[in-house]
């Protein structure tokens, strides 16, 4: 949950199997990364050298304070990036699963390609100043520095010490003969790996996911790289039978598996699709490596395009929604409309007029759908700033379409009058793939909260400037 701060069983006691009181330990989330391991790391101090002896409310009340926040707003990398290479590639790839201490090597992650890590080139020099890997690996060990001081420990900490039993002496749990995995793009290949250590057959495993959807913060997931893991898996499966001097039946090696790309959509009308497809052109275009090039999805049927709304203020919304006379009303709240926002925050800060809404998240909404889905403040409270936002007037295919859903053709007089009262197209910003990196995740967020409704897609958002690439 992204309202969670990561702490499990902060400053709990529980009881050990023998009695003796022991106390609960922190996971590593997003939240609990970007919140308080972040400004230490950007600090560039090591535990040792400042901050020695505090302890883990004292490192918070650190992280938060003025000098450490002035760091971080100062800082070229963003958090997600770097978080996304540790928990991805350095801690959470395949290869890492089989690295001594269960993480990649410096020279390792240096080499990976580009398919693989598509943010940094492999080529991105030694010199940890040049904002490419090496530097990201300076963040890493300072990240498992600050992660120890805080007596934490992440995912992928938990993920090497169970494949490291299973590898050793074995899957010691109930049979499991197959295993089936929605939403797969929400796990790192390290923790695929371990169902496949937990079941019998490495080839009863059915795997179902969006790329584009990948919205789990620091994970980056390809389908492209899942087969990949499978033909190392093959490769040294092959090896291991040779040097034992042993052969299995072919039906009895791991298999590479075929990937089925499905491109018919049979909850939602061509509208909605049109505008999801937009948004997936976006990735393909700045950010190829991201995501799985499908054919475009299409539906059965036909229905209106995302609504958006030009109103930039909360009670003008209000008026708008409610007004005086309920029968004007533009959004009838039930048990099929719901509102996404960004953050628990967010939920906050909505207009009274949302009083009696399911107000969900995006993550909290993701795997779920509404009849009508009204999106509020997404590009407001976006991390990403307007000139982040405004890569995309210099795309072919965005402005416009991407708001409207890509209907194309002549406009009509309200889209007329709408082009008339946003302004012209806002100056494309050049993209750099490294320095808009957040970018990649902010579509895959849109993305998925455009594609959570069957009928109806409503978007309103008070930042007239983030808006405006989109919305143009």
């Amino acid at each position: 949950d992204d309202a969670d701060d990561g702490v499990l069983k902060e400053g709990a006691a529980e009881k050990s199997p023998s009695g003796a009181e022991r106390r609960g330990r922190d996971e590593v989330t997003y939240d609990f990364f970007e919140r308080h391991l972040w400004p230490l790391m950007v600090a560039k101090e090591k535990p040792e050298a400042a901050f020695a002896g505090l302890g883990p409310k004292e490192l918070r009340e650190a992280a938060a304070g003025p000098a450490l926040q002035q760091a971080v707003r100062k800082c070229a990398l963003k958090p997600s990036v770097v978080f996304r290479e540790i928990v991805s590639f350095i801690k959470g790839s395949s290869a890492a699963l089989d690295a001594a201490g269960g993480r990649l090597s410096r020279d390792e992650y240096l080499a990976l390609g580009r398919k693989m890590a598509p943010t940094f080139d492999r080529s991105d020099g030694d010199d940890a100043a040049d904002g490419g890997r090496a530097e990201v690996w300076e963040y890493f060990l300072r990240y498992e520095a600050w992660k120890a001081a805080y007596g934490a420990y992440d995912v992928m900490d938990a993920a090497a010490a169970i494949f490291a039993v299973i590898r050793d002496v074995g899957y010691p749990g109930p049979r499991i003969d197959e295993v089936y995995v929605d939403e797969v793009q929400d796990f790192t290949q390290a923790e695929l790996r371990l169902f496949l250590a937990c079941c019998a057959d490495p080839n009863a495993v059915f795997l179902t996911g969006d790329t584009c959807q990948t919205i789990a913060r620091g994970v980056g997931f390809r389908f492209d790289d899942i087969t990949t893991m499978f033909f190392h898996l093959r490769e040294a499966q092959a090896a291991r039978l040779k040097a034992e001097g042993r052969t299995l039946a072919e039906g009895d090696c791991v298999q590479v598996p075929e990937v089925n790309k499905l491109s018919t959509n049979y909850r939602t009308h061509n509208g909605i699709l049109g505008a999801a497809s937009e948004l997936v052109s976006l990735l393909l275009a700045l950010f190829p490596a991201s995501v799985d090039a499908l054919a475009k999805d299409r539906g059965h049927f036909d229905g209106p395009r995302p609504l958006l709304l030009s109103r930039s203020t909360p009670d003008d919304l209000a008026i708008l929604l409610v007004g005086s006379d309920p029968s004007h009303s533009q959004i009838e709240f039930g048990a099929h409309q719901a509102v996404l926002v960004r953050s628990q925050a967010s939920k906050e800060r909505l207009p009274a007029a949302f009083a009696n809404a399911l107000v969900l998240t995006i993550f909290e909404a993701k795997g779920l759908e509404f009849d009508d889905v009204f999106i509020f403040d997404f590009f407001e409270d976006s991390p990403a700033d307007e000139r982040t936002w405004r890569v995309v007037t210099g795309c072919d295919g965005s402005g416009a379409a991407a708001a409207s859903g890509g209907g194309g053709g002549d406009a009509t007089d309200e889209e007329a009058a709408w082009a008339a009262q946003i302004g012209g197209a806002p100056r494309a910003e050049a993209f750099d793939r490294q320095r808009h990196a957040l970018l990649n995740e902010e579509l895959k967020m849109l993305y998925t909260a455009v594609t959570r409704a069957r009928v109806k897609v409503i978007i309103y958002d008070s930042s007239t400037e983030k808006r405006r690439p989109l919305f143009h």
